[in-house]
């Protein structure tokens, strides 16, 4: 009989337990979980902010032939999310083979990886690319060709000359130590150039072994003579790099490409128009209104992204206009009962599982006599300027872009919709059950005694 009890008290414990997860789930609501999958899914790049790097495309490779008779071959496709990792990989991995004096071994990574970072030279950093030339070249030195191995060691401290107190150079053989003090002598004995850099747009920030040259076009810039490994940045553009063999008087230039056409972004705050057709959706109308008064031309495309964060929903992008990109950020707030209407709209649009994803939406731009202006109002309209008046907290200011409900909208959501109100109240229920169990066990064993003997029933 006890062994049936115990039995059944460890089937009992067993399935209240198997319930905490179904409870866990059935407590948050359905919207919530569904947005989280929708944010998962859809904007997947945003997770992390070091996963946008992996999405710019290259624009230059290194001029391979300026290390005199490195051969290199074009490597094999390599997914962009993973190109800087996967270099990395073998560049750690050719420098462990030159530790062990496999130098064919370490040549051959290592080649992979130079011609890998050479296709990202727009976000890879100069530290990550000298230590790769730097690698090859000691490779080619140990394996026989000192000539172009050294002249590439040399090319990797002209790039990053911090490059030796950065990275350990034990374990090492004593040659190798020597070729790389031979590359190091000859990267500092070089006589300074003069570099002039030009990109289009112009304004770009041009970098270079880690400091600001200037704003483009920059003429007559002072460098180590050499091989200079040069970045331009621009706001709402993808970086742009490229290596300038300094010798006298260089001239480069590089062309930028928008990340406007590009990015895949979802424009929520179109369909949340849709969604609001009541006097109180006025704040989501000017939203919207605000967005579209950026564009003077159909042909611009907004890249946005979403993301919320309680009754907070902030839209994040990039708008084109002039020739020139810019950001744009927005900031809506909501009471509890459009919160939710907005979670089920999102759930029911973006988080069905047969639903297609929506396709990017480009929003057009207003009619030609109805301009934007960012200093006297909001809207334009012949030229002639419309003030926004301050006290209407639904209006969009230019200069803050938040929008917020007055406070007689706001409501407190009741606590009833926590989904951690309903999960404590779950635990405490599988604890109570626990108890109970634990309880009737140890009244089932009941003991008679008569005299000095005990009768236990079983």
């Amino acid at each position: 009989m006890t062994r049936m009890i115990k039995s059944k008290s460890i089937r009992v414990v067993a399935s209240v337990f198997a319930l905490v997860p179904f409870l866990l789930l059935t407590c948050i609501p359905a919207s919530a979980r569904a947005d989280r999958r929708v944010l998962v899914k859809v904007y997947p790049a945003f997770k992390k902010e070091a996963k946008l790097a992996a999405l710019l495309q290259s624009m230059f490779r290194l001029n391979l032939s300026a290390i005199e008779g490195v051969e290199l071959a074009d490597p094999a496709p390599v997914k962009r999310s993973g190109i800087l990792s996967d270099a990395m990989s073998k560049v750690n991995q050719g420098i462990s083979l030159l530790k062990q004096r496999k130098y064919s071994d370490a040549e051959t990574e290592l080649t992979s990886a130079v011609n890998s970072l050479s296709g990202a030279l727009g976000i890879v950093k100069p530290y990550d690319l000298a230590r790769a030339l730097f690698a090859l070249g000691l490779a080619k030195a140990m394996g026989g060709n000192d000539t172009v191995g050294v002249d590439a060691i040399k090319k990797a401290f002209l790039i990053e000359p911090r490059l030796a107190n950065k990275m350990s150079m034990s374990g090492f053989s004593k040659k190798a130590l020597g070729f790389i003090a031979k590359g190091q002598t000859e990267a500092s004995g070089a006589e300074p150039g003069k570099v002039s850099l030009s990109t289009s747009p112009s304004s770009a920030e041009v970098w270079a072994q880690g400091k600001l040259l200037g704003i483009s076009p920059v003429t007559n810039a002072t460098l180590p003579q050499g091989s200079n490994y040069l970045i331009a940045r621009l706001d709402g553009y993808k970086p742009g790099g490229v290596i300038a063999h300094v010798g006298g008087n260089t001239s480069k230039s590089i062309t930028l490409t928008s990340m406007v056409d590009e990015k895949k972004y979802r424009l929520v705050g179109a369909k949340l128009l849709k969604q609001f057709r009541k006097p109180k959706a006025k704040v989501v109308r000017k939203l919207i209104a605000e967005l579209r008064s950026f564009h003077n031309d159909p042909q611009d495309v907004v890249a946005m992204k979403y993301k919320r964060s309680g009754r907070t929903f902030t839209f994040d992008g990039l708008y084109s206009k002039g020739g020139s990109t810019k950001k744009v950020h927005f900031v809506l707030t909501l009471d509890a009962s459009r919160h939710t209407q907005i979670q089920r709209f999102l759930a029911r649009t973006l988080g069905s599982r047969v639903a297609p994803p929506p396709t990017p939406l480009i929003v057009s731009g207003p009619s030609p006599t109805i301009r934007r202006t960012r200093t006297t109002g909001p809207l334009v309209k012949n030229n002639t300027p419309t003030q926004t008046p301050p006290s209407d907290p639904t209006l969009i200011d230019p200069n803050n872009p938040l929008i917020q409900l007055p406070d007689d909208q706001k409501k407190k959501p009741s606590i009833l919709k926590k989904w951690w109100f309903w999960t404590i109240i779950g635990v405490a229920v599988a604890g109570g059950v626990t108890a109970a169990v634990l309880l009737t066990r140890s009244k089932s064993t009941s003991t008679n005694k008569s005299g000095g003997l005990t009768i236990t029933f079983h």
